[in-house]
């Protein structure tokens, strides 16, 4: 934790010796389009690799910001791994110049959620159409964006109207964790790669070489409707199984357990991983949300259900409300009640809010007439512009309690640790604490006489 609250991100100690070929050189010039979350990560990743890498991206103004050094959003060490590769790292709004000296290139575009549940993906056929437009000789285009299944046989049918050159198609999903995303490229579990000919195998290999010669990750070769498969499966079972914890977790709620010691009893045994499978608000993000509904829409057009994925979403959006009649069971009226919250991010490690828990409860919370006072480390300007005046942001978490009737945790960044439990209360009105992170000890908080409400552990005061 840095000066003022501030996340700060160890700067990775192991860095990447590219290995030199016989000619002396193993550099790849490789384009990246779209400098979005998944983009800006993957062309710093790829520099720091030693690969000369070109971007452009729709937003003419985020390319100048990166000229300058200013990044579009906050992820922990990639704002250091730009600075470090500036020199291998060139920005165009003219696409031809990143097409032209690429040898191979990664779109990672938006593919937003439609209101049916589909992924949107008008910005990847318009990429590859101005690709198939400037291009003068073959390319290796990957597919970076989360797309669905399908997707990449479409794209190449496209190519063939578009184009009298046979560009190739590769699906090379992205694991990139926000908050972790830096150590997720570099140092990944697996690699998967979607491909249809020993071509686009061997590129694949020699892009990723200097990373396989410093880890050990799996780098899987698969077709390419399972590669787009891998990713949408991936992130729906991770979502199942933050909803399984949390069920459990109201049913300790009803039945007075503890979660915490079921979950110990439960991930005791090896066949369950305890990652991800930690009770609290539920997911949210960019990913986990629209996969999961992008995945369930596929079997519907399939003519079938997916039942278990689709029980995920539903036990994901109850987890809110169970969380909002908490605060509603213990102060009744919220009309002019005070309450400050800690953590606005939808999970600790950035500043993202989409699909955040507190952004749809605070936008209750101003419905009924709550003042609400907010801190986050790193996610208040994204606040500012998702909630406008709904609440009153603060400088601190120890402004977000002063006076509060009720304290509300929704991220659990590690700052919220180190505030003095004895100095809380006195900072407070009131002695409402609703934790949705489970950051405190239960025993701790009601022998200072706090009423403690956190997530399947029994309360500190009868509800």
């Amino acid at each position: 934790m840095g000066r003022g609250g501030i996340w700060v991100w160890p700067i990775l100690e192991h860095r990447f010796k590219v290995q030199l070929n016989e000619k002396g050189d193993r550099t790849l010039k490789l384009g990246v389009i779209g400098t979005g979350h998944v983009g800006l990560v993957v062309a710093a990743a790829l520099a720091e690799l030693g690969h000369e890498v070109h971007c452009t991206d729709a937003n003419t103004e985020l390319l100048n910001n990166l000229e300058k050094g200013i990044l579009p959003f906050f992820e922990p060490g990639l704002k250091e791994l730009f600075e470090r590769n500036r020199k291998r790292i060139h920005c165009h709004s003219n696409i031809q110049a990143v097409v032209s000296p690429s040898t191979a290139l990664f779109l990672a575009v938006g593919t937003p959620e439609t209101t049916e549940g589909t992924s949107n993906l008008d910005a990847l056929w318009k990429a590859l159409q101005e690709v198939c437009a400037t291009a003068s000789e073959k390319k290796h285009l990957i597919l970076k964006s989360t797309v669905p299944a399908g997707t990449a046989h479409r794209a190449k049918n496209l190519i063939k109207e578009h184009s009298q050159i046979a560009h190739s198609i590769i699906s090379n999903p992205e694991f990139l964790r926000q908050g972790e995303a830096i150590e997720d490229f570099l140092r990944p579990d697996r690699i998967v790669v979607g491909h249809s000919t020993l071509e686009e195998r061997e590129v694949m290999e020699k892009i990723y070489e200097p990373l396989l010669k410093n880890s050990s990750p799996k780098i899987l070769f698969m077709d390419n409707v399972s590669a787009e498969l891998v990713k949408y499966s991936a992130n729906s079972f991770l979502a199942l199984k933050i909803s399984f914890i949390n069920e459990m977790a109201l049913l300790c709620e009803r039945l007075g357990a503890n979660i915490e010691q079921v979950r110990e009893g439960l991930t005791s045994d090896h066949r369950i991983n305890p990652h991800f499978f930690t009770p609290g608000l539920g997911y949210g993000g960019s990913c986990f949300p629209k996969d999961v509904r992008a995945l369930t829409e596929t079997a519907k057009d399939l003519g079938f259900d997916l039942f278990t994925i689709e029980s995920a979403e539903k036990v994901n959006n109850r987890q809110k409300d169970l969380f909002f009649e908490k605060i509603k069971t213990q102060l009744g009226s919220l009309n002019k009640k005070r309450i400050g919250v800690w953590g606005l991010s939808y999970k600790p490690g950035t500043d993202d809010l989409r699909r955040a828990p507190s952004v749809e409860i605070l936008q209750k919370l101003y419905s009924e007439g709550a003042q609400v006072q907010a801190y986050d480390p790193v996610a208040m300007e994204n606040a500012k512009q998702a909630l406008k005046d709904q609440f009153t942001p603060c400088e601190s978490k120890e402004a977000a309690c002063e006076g509060a009737d009720a304290l509300l945790i929704f991220t659990e960044w590690p700052e919220f640790h180190t505030l003095q439990l004895e100095q809380l209360k006195t900072l407070m009105r009131g002695n409402l604490i609703v934790d949705g992170r489970n950051l405190f000890d239960v025993q701790k908080m009601k022998s200072l006489g706090f009423n403690y409400l956190s997530v399947g552990r029994v309360s500190s005061l009868k509800i």
